[in-house]
């Protein structure tokens, strides 16, 4: 009998053939493309931080007020007299246009009962327009007295707006005749209440306002060397001959480790007489047991 040989088995090959080993390939392949492919055509993104400076442009007026108050000068005084009229609307060509002083030349009479001159002339406002132009609000008091009625001269206040034409050499001239307009008024806001801060006891608020009596006694006179010592960094003496007389109201606030004092300060002017009422907001510090002021002077 033949011996039988024994049967082989198979082992599984791995080659490159296998479909799963293909697919692996292919796989890496577009793997490194796609990243070959991104890094030649990726965006570079940053965000762009920019910053607008704003450029503030200051308009001195001074030449334009001057300009002005020399006009009413001219234009609001006035005395019944042909020659001195004649005076005044030459004088008024200096600064308007020909076709106002033409304008004007009307505006009084020989025959006028009225005479008026000048006390105080205001520049409330100088806006600049467009082309050069200027609009100035300003009030005129004009004393006026006439003679027909009362001897004696008779306040006026008036508000007027006229508009002013400034080219690049610095010449003027007024092309508007004043207008009456409203003058400024006391503005409207809330008075506030002010109130002690109830968490500082009564030792720190008797303590505070004896250092601040004892400071605004010797403020108004006393030297800078002596100032010192009541003021964080020292400040300028006053040398005036004022006389502390109270603390009026003083209120106090805790402000961190520092308290606020608002307080009213009433001295005596030796030189005039009368009382002055100073008011200050000032921060106190505490050094060991003794106080200074830190800012509000």
């Amino acid at each position: 009998m033949k011996e039988k040989k024994p049967r082989k088995l198979k082992q599984p090959r791995v080659g490159i053939r296998r479909k799963t080993t293909w697919l692996c390939w292919l796989i890496l392949l577009a793997s490194v493309s796609f990243g070959v492919y991104k890094n030649f055509t990726a965006i570079n993104k940053h965000t762009v931080h920019e910053r607008e400076i704003v450029k503030v442009k200051l308009t001195d007026t001074n030449a334009i007020e001057a300009f002005v108050t020399d006009f009413a000068k001219v234009y609001y005084t006035w005395e019944p007299n042909q020659e001195k009229l004649e005076t005044r609307q030459k004088d008024l060509g200096k600064f308007m246009l020909n076709g106002l002083v033409t304008l004007n030349a009307d505006a009084l009479r020989s025959d006028i009962p009225t005479t008026s001159t000048v006390s105080d002339i205001r520049i409330w406002k100088v806006e600049a327009k467009k082309n050069q132009v200027n609009k100035v609000l300003f009030t005129v008091n004009q004393q006026i007295k006439n003679s027909q009625k009362e001897d004696i001269p008779k306040p006026i206040e008036s508000t007027y707006s006229l508009n002013v034409m400034k080219n690049k050499d610095g010449d003027m001239v007024i092309f508007t005749n004043p207008t009456i307009a409203a003058a400024p008024t006391k503005a409207k806001i809330a008075e506030k209440q002010l109130q002690t801060d109830s968490t500082i006891n009564a030792e720190t608020t008797g303590s505070i306002t004896k250092f601040l009596t004892t400071f605004f006694t010797l403020y108004p006179s006393g030297t800078a060397n002596e100032l010192k010592y009541y003021v964080a960094g020292g400040t300028k003496p006053l040398n005036k001959d004022y006389r502390f007389a109270e603390l009026v109201n003083p209120t106090f606030h805790r402000q961190g480790d520092n308290i606020q004092v608002d307080a009213t300060v009433k001295f005596l002017d030796s030189e005039t007489d009368m009382i002055q009422y100073s008011q200050y907001t000032l921060v106190l510090e505490k050094s060991g047991s003794n106080w200074t002021i830190k800012s509000g002077l």
